[in-house]
């Protein structure tokens, strides 16, 4: 598959002239309103595309109209009006007009650095952030939120996580609501996940088996209906692994372990079927062919099989069926769907939703918002880079307008977020660039 010529060239060919920030274009994480099935923000490496129309149609939204740039991923969500949340390394963004104007909804978020956004599940007009915020020395100040009124305002759940944790990732149980998880790296970078029963005033230590700095444990999906019950990834540079626990971080039992990157993971709505995808996310990562692909199983029975052997780049399963992010040079697709997944009996049929050539332009916005100021100028350079224009004229995409480069290596001080936004420093904190890679599409749904 790899091997064929025309995949080989269109490949070579988009990172001959990658986008302004450096990076291979790609999507990443898909998110379905949950009030309008037809609403769906896909975050790419190229900003946010957004369809109104259940895919037919796509628009832009460029990072800088997010407030963010460079190599950043963002988390998002959806709320039940329609609000689009991100988390980025400033704090919180939000938009309530379908993504034509952003802004940090809350001053308490801003400078807080919002590693992982979710909405609830069962009362999406409820949203959480978690941030973890260096304070300098090795230390952090990590914190749960919870917003009741659509992302417009948050207060801090329960009491701060303690200073020596650095937080990746977090997941309210869906059928307790006072039970709380939060994942990341303890003392000397040791995996954690954080238990909390009782709305966040209070907090278990759980260590998780195998996981350090740069094998670092990422939260996949708390059950349906089973409040203990977690599956976590496990994330490393060629290595990736599938843990859970069906007793709320007492124990774990590994389900899967292979080398590439696992960039996907999504239980069915009801829990009973689980699956992950290993992908490609460019950029020198490893791959390996037995392990590339989509895997599915019964969690009754967590005996994996690979039903589909092209890349995974996240996996989304809502009632409208399993959403997956792919790549078109070798199965037609970004974005596609399997309406109807069956995958103990028939092998998955895609419904295609998105390719690069899809981005019809920035997001018809009215003038002068902040999507129509910054996207429109930075649109010819990546109109031309996607294929989309013929027209588009003789920009050079690396020196556009489309964002920056990549950001400068990290100096001395690995120069991570802080209380304050000054540098910190610690022995194990210059390897924390290498957990956000695991961070990226972490959010199932």
């Amino acid at each position: 598959m790899k091997s064929n010529l025309a995949i080989v060239l269109l490949s070579l060919a988009f990172t001959s002239s990658a986008a302004a920030n450096g990076r291979f274009p790609l999507a990443q994480q898909l998110v379905e309103s949950p009030k309008d099935a037809s609403v769906l923000v896909l975050r790419a490496t190229f900003g946010f595309v957004i369809s109104q129309d259940a895919g037919k149609t796509w628009h832009w939204v460029c990072e800088q109209a997010v407030g963010y740039s460079g190599i950043e991923d963002p988390a998002v969500g959806v709320t039940q009006n329609g609000a689009i949340i991100a988390g980025i390394f400033d704090g919180l963004r939000r938009s309530e007009n379908g993504g034509c104007d952003f802004s940090f909804p809350d001053s308490k978020l801003e400078g807080r650095y919002a590693v992982d956004v979710t909405v609830d599940k069962k009362l999406p007009s409820q949203a959480y952030v978690l941030t973890s915020t260096g304070k300098g020395g090795g230390k952090f100040e990590t914190m749960l939120w919870r917003s009741v009124d659509e992302g417009k305002t948050f207060s801090q759940l329960g009491v701060s996580l303690p200073e020596d944790f650095l937080g990746l990732t977090l997941d309210p149980a869906p059928s307790e609501p006072t039970r709380h998880y939060v994942s990341g790296l303890g003392a000397l970078g040791a995996g954690v996940l954080y238990v909390s029963s009782d709305d966040g005033q209070s907090w278990t230590s759980k260590p998780v088996p195998g996981t350090d700095v740069q094998n670092s444990p990422f939260i996949g999906a708390v059950h349906p209906t089973d409040p203990l019950t977690v599956y976590l990834r496990v994330t490393g540079t060629d290595d990736n692994r599938l843990l859970v626990t069906k007793d709320g971080g007492e124990t774990f039992q590994e389900l899967f372990a292979g080398g590439g990157r696992m960039l996907g993971f999504a239980l069915s709505p009801n829990g009973d079927e689980v699956t992950f995808g290993y992908g490609d996310p460019k950029g020198g990562a490893s791959i390996d062919e037995k392990t590339l692909g989509l895997w599915h199983a019964l969690a009754s029975d967590p005996v994996f099989k690979r039903v589909h052997t092209g890349p995974v780049n996240c996996l989304t399963w809502t009632g409208q069926g399993l959403y997956v992010c792919g790549s078109q040079f070798e199965q037609g697709f970004e974005l596609a769907r399997i309406p109807d997944p069956k995958l103990s009996t028939t092998a998955p049929e895609f419904t295609k939703l998105f390719d690069l050539k899809d981005v019809a332009g920035p997001l018809d916005c009215p003038s002068g918002s902040g999507t129509t100021s910054l996207c429109s100028a930075a649109w010819p350079a990546l109109c031309e880079l996607l294929g989309r224009c013929t027209d588009a004229g003789s920009v050079d995409a690396g020196t556009s307008d489309a964002g920056p480069g990549p950001p400068a290596a990290p100096s001395e001080d690995c120069g991570c977020r802080q209380v304050g936004s000054q540098p910190t420093s610690s022995w194990w904190m210059c390897s924390i660039p290498l957990v956000f890679l695991g961070r990226r599409r972490r959010r199932p749904s």
